[in-house]
């Protein structure tokens, strides 16, 4: 099992990732609902390891902000899911990207700032 300096690290990693590129049409739609569901499967592993992390435990102040950072990408991701289900998201990817992508550079800057911190 990952520590959550190393979960980060693989978020991150998987947001920063070229696969994809060279995907388009409907294989670029499969591909993105299935990063979509990776990266909730990353964040939920954080959440949980962020938890019971000893770092984290020891420093309450830095706990609470990680936490409340954590909270707000979660927020912005999850109002996304719901104004972009997986079979909306084929027919409307110029829309939903933009979005995406600023949810995932947020969540990219976290794991940064987070793994600076631990």
């Amino acid at each position: 099992m990952l520590g959550l300096k190393e979960a980060l690290a693989d978020l991150e990693g998987m947001l920063n990732s070229p696969d994809g590129v060279d995907k388009s049409g409907d294989d670029l739609a499969k591909f993105v609902i299935q990063r979509r569901a990776k990266t909730i499967g990353k964040i939920a592993e954080v959440v949980k390891l962020g938890a019971s992390d000893p770092h984290l435990a020891a420093a309450p102040a830095l706990k609470r902000e990680f936490d409340e950072k954590l909270q707000s990408i979660r927020r912005a991701a999850a109002g996304i899911q719901a104004k972009y289900r997986a079979s909306d998201i084929a027919t409307d990817l110029t829309a939903y990207g933009p979005q995406s992508r600023a949810t995932a550079q947020s969540l990219v800057d976290f794991c940064r700032w987070a793994r600076a911190r631990l």
